[in-house]
């Protein structure tokens, strides 16, 4: 649910990667800058530094499920001009109102940067970036991942609960390494218009690489 001059688009990978007719093989999944690339190709040429924020394109890789395959879902400000098989598109709806209880499907890049450098008494160097703790844990004591997307939804979507966490890295044989963390969890809409802004400009970083695009679903 989003503003109608979005739209989201569903690609099979298995018709996109198929490594014929010009077209990415199946290890270009593994490869965050072939992946962007070859998301880009669907929208043809376009001007400027970023044509990923022009085009308003965010993408995640959806996991194939039972009877499901896998695919790409990209959100943009204007419909894809290459065609795919079985490529679906759609426009989207406006931001349900205040008070709805909604579940959510989140790609973020969940890594905090250090605020200082330097050595820690009992850990050791600090590191400049660090992947944020899963809720499961046991060897963190403070905040985890729960925390972590609450504050990066907050005043859009309250009350945040995780249902599921998959993290995976992608690119590690390649000059762009990307963590992605797929979150499916539930809250409810605070604010649609910052829900709206959140839904459009994506959460987080490496939204060149997957990360950012959020979606929601009204809950009865």
């Amino acid at each position: 649910m989003q503003s109608p001059s979005t739209i989201l688009t569903l690609v099979p990978l298995h018709k996109m990667f198929t490594g014929r007719d010009g077209m990415p093989g199946p290890r270009s999944l593994d490869n965050p800058l072939a992946l962007h690339s070859t998301v880009m190709r669907l929208f043809g040429p376009v001007d400027g530094d970023s044509p990923r924020a022009a085009t308003g394109v965010l993408f995640r890789v959806e996991p194939a499920g039972p009877g499901k395959p896998g695919a790409l879902l990209i959100r943009s400000a204007v419909p894809p001009v290459t065609h795919i098989d079985g490529m679906l598109s759609r426009a989207e709806a406006s931001a349900p109102a205040a008070g709805t209880p909604v579940a959510f499907r989140l790609s973020v890049n969940a890594v905090r940067r250090s605020s200082t450098r330097g050595r820690d008494a009992t850990t050791g160097p600090r590191p400049a970036t660090y992947s944020v703790p899963r809720d499961d844990d046991p060897d963190n004591d403070g905040p985890g991942m729960t925390e972590w997307v609450a504050e990066r939804l907050a005043g859009a979507i309250g009350g945040v609960e995780i249902l599921n966490h998959d993290r995976n890295v992608v690119g590690r044989k390649t000059s762009r390494v990307v963590q992605t963390d797929l979150v499916d969890g539930f809250g409810v809409v605070e604010d649609p218009q910052k829900l709206t802004g959140l839904l459009t400009a994506g959460v987080g970083r490496a939204k060149n690489y997957g990360c950012g695009l959020l979606t929601i679903k009204a809950i009865g």
